[in-house]
């Protein structure tokens, strides 16, 4: 079974220069680059070189997909942002931050090599469905490392200090995911039913009120404006994360709930009442559900058995045969709900004597023991 990897990394402030285009295409004799992006697969091989400086030099997102069961998203954020946030989510390889001479690199990452390898030739989505996860850290949205902390417990869930290891602070807005944030969810295999405990201790997400942002925007001073206005003119990046980082001496700070930080113990033990609540849902709802199948039965219950007949009528063989024992299944049920079991029997027999000669037909009944 042959190897896949695909690497490709993607600019979000400004479009590459034609010389830094042809500086990644030196990178590789299998890689494709637009002023944008650029894409390398193997099926056999490696990329020659450190995917996290080629990030931190030229790009500002990275994607890394493996059939063995390796995925790495990365991003670089100037070296003027305040990332410090951050780190109490970071933890050995699987999420850590990075200072480079270019600038700092987040990487999120798992490493699955349980099981067989995937047989997919290529990757579905890519890196695009996750680059806005970029803007949301900056500006101090932190779901993405949360969630990629939820998808190391299960690769560490044989480690007999994890029951014990505080999670790291829960981030609001974890009810309510975007696109990406659920797509990045899937990529790292974390589990609805630990999604919906985790977000119980977070609270509602609260955007920057509009008018607040125009009165911040406001008091900025002219000599603050007119260096942004430079920057942005000389086509520079990071404008915008130095624009947020000026702007929040002037913000009402949002209040958040801090609720104590659980240990990974009591999470786990959440997600069990999550899933028990989840099937007595699920058991209700089949409740319901079969209640009203019966009461819609019962009021056409001389027809059902007609068309027992009718399909019976219909030919000899097997198709014919099954479709009118499911029919009958039916109104089995209809007679266990109904407390009329003997009524059933009667009316079964009746149709056993009269078919007796379809032996096909009479085998299945008697397998189900409607008939002796």
């Amino acid at each position: 079974m042959s190897e896949y990897q695909y690497y490709e990394w993607q600019i979000i402030d400004r479009p590459l220069t034609e010389t830094e285009q042809a500086a990644v295409n030196k990178l590789s004799s299998h890689i494709e680059v637009s002023a944008t992006q650029a894409v390398v697969t193997y099926q056999w091989g490696d990329f020659k070189h450190d995917p996290r400086r080629v990030l931190a030099r030229y790009f500002d997102a990275h994607f890394y997909w493996a059939n063995w069961g390796t995925r790495s998203l990365m991003f670089r954020f100037p070296l003027e942002a305040d990332l410090s946030a951050l780190e109490p989510y970071c933890m050995d390889e699987a999420i850590t931050l990075e200072q480079l001479e270019n600038g700092q690199v987040l990487e999120l990452m798992m490493d699955d090599e349980q099981g067989e390898f995937e047989e997919w030739e290529t990757v579905e989505h890519g890196l695009s469905p996750y680059t806005r996860l970029r803007n949301d850290i900056l500006h101090g949205d932190y779901r993405a490392l949360y969630i990629a902390w939820l998808g190391t417990l299960r690769q560490r869930r044989h480690d007999p200090e994890l029951a014990d290891e505080l999670e790291p602070p829960v981030p609001p807005g974890l009810k309510t995911l975007n696109a990406a944030l659920k797509r990045l969810a899937e990529l790292f295999g974390v589990d609805t039913h630990l999604l919906h405990a985790a977000a119980a201790a977070s609270g509602e997400l609260q955007p920057t009120n509009e008018d607040d942002l125009r009165r911040a925007v406001e008091q900025l001073p002219r000599a603050v404006c007119d260096e942004l206005l430079l920057r942005l003119a000389r086509g520079e990046t990071g404008v915008a994360v130095a624009l947020q980082r000026r702007l929040q001496p002037y913000l009402k700070k949002p209040t958040h709930r801090n609720p104590a930080p659980r240990t990974t113990g009591e999470l786990m033990e959440a997600v069990k009442q999550v899933k028990q609540a989840a099937r007595q849902r699920q058991a209700e709802a089949a409740r319901k559900k079969h209640l009203a199948e019966m009461e819609a039965l019962a009021q056409r219950e001389p027809q059902a058995w007609q068309e027992v007949e009718r399909i019976i009528e219909s030919g000899k063989n097997a198709t014919v045969y099954a479709q009118a024992t499911q029919q009958l299944e039916k109104l089995h049920q209809l007679a266990e709900f109904q407390k009329t079991p003997a009524q059933f029997r009667t009316r079964l027999h009746q149709l056993a004597s009269k078919y007796a000669s379809r032996h096909s037909l009479i085998r299945r009944w008697r397998e189900k023991g409607w008939v002796g």
